[in-house]
């Protein structure tokens, strides 16, 4: 029996426990979404909010690589990542070899390759090597298929960025092992330290690849093993970034790689002895400021220094060259009245060749750009005008305008009128023998129209951008002549056609965390348990059906040669399809994923007149992965079944590319 101050104080806490029961339930009824911060409901709340954010401004054909597609190919190279996941076409000169690309028929020099802004193609040739870039070394990845505002370029551009290195504080490990059945092996690793007012981020990336497989040559009718292909590469990139306030953050970038490969014989060739060793060091050191007299500032100073070195004993060459690149790029913009920037862009860069004193480029210039947004609440506006000098030839002012119309929500059209231009190289001016001073800048003058539906919801919703574009390029610079090649301004080349990209997510979940009755606290308390526990682990469930299309018709002609009886006039660019189509369809399952890629590229002419070309190839690829986590740590196993469909093709005449073949991976993320 209980004493009577006992029972008393029994009776007040029951008393006390039913009012706070019949409160919370009156707090469920009345007011829920005040009380949403401790179960699902406040998920919910903020997707609805999403939902009404500002869309972002179209100003052309863009693409952003998804994060889990970076994820699956994060040992590969970008050639891999790309040849799969966009509109671009891969000129792939062999597995581990050179791999350069074209966007809307362009040549590869004509694409520019930015990393943190700035161009990173090689000065001496003005390419750079896809298969020699790390999918791993990059967080974001964008591709610009049309005119770009900040760059003048004639085909497009690939923007190779980092997240914010102070997005996460703390400690971060990622590691991953990925081997493939070429007999090729790679490691990646990156380290992440940040605290509140400095970060350090350093990733390495390591590969040993034997590319050893059989296949079929025509030439001798007979199977064949590849041989001489062996390719090693180190890289290694530390980014050094202090923030001396939330909007003031100076970075500084360096990027060290070398490379060391066989070339391996074409199946036209009895044997090869080619060799060629790569190494480079680029370096950035960029800093930004906000809030400036109400100006924002970012500027950045470049460093890049480049050694080639190639030989093939069987003909007794060796060449050696190296190239120094200092680019500087300085960006101001301010708001001049409501919903109006005015950006100046002040731009330099001196590009030489080591071994020859007066084998150098020098140009400054500026760039001024304006916009007006939402104009009639409808249009968005925006305009530039750039001119550059240099010390060797006249450049041409270019122009852009750009204007945007939001149709209705999700929707948007897009039209813009332009003109850029491609400076020669440091090889087409001074190689020894063959190079031209009389070569002027190749000019462009490009319209593009599209629409793009991107609705702001994220479930159940389709991303679609449909484009069209036609390009005229004077002066295209050929090398041509007999037994010494020397570059010529003898062509106009005409670009046009249609490019889709397309995605839709159907989402599968079943919305069991969302409550059915606020009156049933016990499957309050049930949900809060399970949302809590799944929190814990880090596992957000979903189940999504997932598809995508990339389409590309392009038609790239030349019209005009300065040459006698050129048979090339109104026949296709060598080595550009005319159709490429790539179709994907994908299951997520909570911690499992599977996707199936399929594609087509079309006819490529080998030859200039249309006389040789290449057969048309389907290949099949389908992956698969899950993902384990276990407290601060994720763990992630891939497999990828490449070619699953044995296709026999051609990237490049005389290179056959592998047939099936699987690749396995395992990563470790700790927190």
């Amino acid at each position: 029996m209980h004493a009577p101050g006992s029972q008393l104080a029994l009776n007040k806490l029951n008393v006390q426990s039913e009012m706070k029961h019949i409160l919370y339930i009156l707090i469920l009824l009345t007011c829920h979404h005040k009380s949403g911060a401790q179960n699902k409901l406040v998920d919910t709340v903020k997707e609805v909010t999403i939902t009404e954010r500002k869309l972002p401004v179209v100003t052309g054909s863009t693409q952003a690589i998804e994060t889990d597609q970076l994820n699956y190919f994060r040992n590969n190279s970008m050639q891999q990542l790309l040849m799969l996941q966009s509109n671009i076409f891969i000129k792939n000169y062999g597995v581990g070899n050179l791999s350069t690309i074209s966007i809307r028929g362009s040549s590869a020099a004509q694409t520019q390759v930015l990393w943190n802004g700035i161009n990173i193609n090689n000065a001496m040739n003005g390419l750079s090597d896809f298969s020699s870039l790390p999918v791993s070394f990059f967080d974001q990845i964008d591709i610009q298929y049309g005119t770009d505002l900040k760059n003048a370029v004639i085909g497009g551009a690939v923007s190779l960025s980092h997240s914010n290195p102070f997005k996460q504080y703390g400690f971060h490990i990622n590691t991953s092992l990925a081997y493939e059945s070429l007999n090729n092996l790679s490691l990646a690793t990156g380290i992440n330290y940040a605290r509140s007012h400095y970060a350090n981020d350093l990733r390495i990336n390591v590969s040993h690849a034997q590319n050893s497989y059989s296949f079929f040559n025509p030439e001798k009718n007979q199977d064949e093993k590849l041989t001489h292909a062996l390719s090693r590469q180190v890289n290694i990139m530390n980014t050094f970034s202090v923030r001396f306030n939330m909007n003031n953050i100076l970075s500084w970038h360096v990027w060290t790689q070398q490379l060391d490969r066989d070339i391996p014989a074409a199946y036209f060739e009895d044997k090869s002895e080619k060799h060629e060793r790569n190494q480079s060091l680029r370096t950035l050191l960029s800093f930004e400021k906000q809030h400036f007299m109400d100006i924002k500032m970012n500027t950045t100073l470049g460093l890049f220094i480049e050694k080639y070195n190639y030989n093939d004993s069987l003909i007794f060459l060796h060449s050696n060259a190296s190239v120094l690149s200092i680019p500087f790029n300085l960006l101001l913009s301010r708001k001049v009245f409501h919903h109006q920037q005015l950006s100046l862009q002040l731009i330099a860069n001196h590009s030489s060749l080591r071994d020859q004193s007066d084998a150098n480029i020098l140009k400054g210039g500026a760039l001024l750009s304006y916009s007006f947004d939402q104009l009639l609440n409808r249009f968005n506006v925006k305009a530039s005008v750039q001119k550059e000098f240099t010390n060797v030839f006249q450049v041409p002012i270019i122009a852009n305008l750009t204007l945007n119309a939001k149709c209705f929500k999700g929707l948007q059209s897009y039209a813009s009128v332009s003109s850029n231009y491609r400076m020669p190289t440091l090889n087409e001016l001074y190689y020894q023998p063959g190079g031209n001073l009389q070569l002027k800048p190749e000019h462009s003058k490009n319209i593009e129209a599209g629409i793009q539906y991107k609705p702001a919801t994220k479930k159940n919703h389709i991303i679609a951008d449909i484009a069209l574009f036609h390009r005229n390029v004077n002066n295209w610079i050929t090398w041509y002549g007999s037994s010494i090649l020397t570059p010529h301004n003898i062509q106009m080349v005409k670009s046009r056609g249609l490019e889709i990209i397309a995605n839709y997510d159907l989402d599968l979940s079943k919305r069991s965390t969302q409550l059915n009755s606020p009156h049933d606290t016990m499957e309050v308390y049930l949900i809060e348990a399970q949302v809590a526990k799944m929190r814990s682990a880090n596992i957000q469930p979903s189940r999504h059906l997932i598809a995508g299309l990339f389409y590309a018709y392009t038609l790239s002609t030349t019209e005009e040669s300065a040459i006698e009886n050129d048979y090339s006039i109104g026949k296709q660019i060598p080595y550009v399809p005319r159709y490429q189509v790539k179709g994907t369809i994908g299951l997520k399952w909570n911690a499992f994923e599977c996707n199936y890629i399929q594609t087509y590229t079309g006819y490529r002419f080998v030859t200039t007149d249309e006389s040789e070309y290449l057969k048309p190839y389907f290949t099949g690829n389908l992956f698969f992965s899950y993902k384990w986590y276990v407290q601060n740590s994720r763990l992630q196993t891939t497999l990828k079944l490449n070619n699953l469909f044995n296709a026999h093709y051609e990237s490049i005449a005389g290179r056959i590319m592998p047939g099936r073949n699987m690749g396995v991976g395992i990563s470790w993320n700790w927190k």
